[in-house]
């Protein structure tokens, strides 16, 4: 897919409206599957250039990553060298932890960069692709202190694992944007899912779904068996699992392994979005 415009990923639901509008289901029809349709072909021109591009904002190379710091940390987060520390430690334990996760981190946008930026301010996670680059923007609300938020080195981890190697495996395939639309279809009419407009009557919960198994993969990694449980990964492993139990009631399933849940992947996205390129994941090989 080119990477020539952009657009957050995050930012999404409030400046594209897409998909199925706010109104009843009666009145989704064909005039919203056309729109559908036509926003598929055009998920080429959904990102936007990042913001610290030539500014000058402070990098260092770790570990086949590129972090990037923030030219302006609002009052009150976390400093740029807080963050280097902590992602540099969030990477240290996926590679020891979840070597075969570490290694499709490295082996995403082969051709070009994987940058990790610090936004120095509150928000969501996102991932956005331009140009020779991926970028996983973290917010200081995956780094903050404050008990608020529940951050660890392993919800940190999981929220790199979730940006980097989820998005940008689909990216790597060109199947972002169409996912986010579910390849023109209405989610409501797909077996397993349970619809969920978002404020905007929307639903990007397709996309979610594969990079939060990936998440999910790494903390199974790392939050131990009982009786020696590890109590912060298992936090954020059970706060995830009950999100994709709500979500897709028909396709999450506790009694197996997320690595067979992301082999099941392939077809349920073949079923979506039959014809679109879909590269088999590690586990299923």
């Amino acid at each position: 897919m080119p990477l020539r415009f952009g657009f957050l990923l995050s930012a999404l639901a409030a400046m594209c409206l897409i998909g199925a509008s706010v109104m009843a289901a009666d009145k989704r029809g064909a005039a919203s599957q056309l729109a559908m349709n036509t926003a598929v072909g055009q998920s080429a021109k959904r990102y936007r250039a990042p913001a610290f591009y030539g500014t000058g904002a402070p990098k260092q190379a770790y570990k086949g990553l590129l972090l990037v710091g923030s030219m302006k940390v609002d009052r009150g987060k976390p400093s740029n060298a807080e963050f280097y520390a902590r992602i540099k430690a969030a990477i240290d334990v996926i590679e020891k932890r979840a070597p075969k996760i570490f290694a499709l981190m490295q082996k995403v946008n082969a051709g070009g960069r994987r940058l990790i930026h610090y936004t120095g301010k509150a928000g969501p996670a996102t991932f956005v692709a331009w140009r020779n680059d991926y970028v996983a923007n973290i917010p200081a609300s995956s780094i903050d202190d404050d008990p608020v938020f529940e951050n660890t080195v392993y919800s940190l981890g999981a929220t790199l694992v979730h940006e980097m190697v989820g998005h940008g495996r689909q990216e790597d395939d060109g199947r972002v944007w169409p996912m986010y639309d579910w390849c023109g279809k209405n989610s409501d009419n797909v077996q397993g899912v349970l619809w969920k407009a978002n404020r905007l009557g929307l639903s990007s919960g397709f996309v979610e779904y594969e990079a939060n198994l990936f998440a999910l993969w790494f903390l199974e990694a790392v939050k131990g068996t009982y009786p020696n449980l590890n109590e912060a990964a298992v936090k954020r492993y059970v706060k995830t699992t009950r999100l994709l139990k709500k979500r897709f009631p028909g396709w999450y399933d506790d009694d197996k392994s997320t690595r067979a849940l992301l082999a099941e992947f392939g077809g349920r996205f073949r079923n979506v979005c039959p014809g679109l390129k879909f590269t088999p994941h590690l586990a299923m090989r």
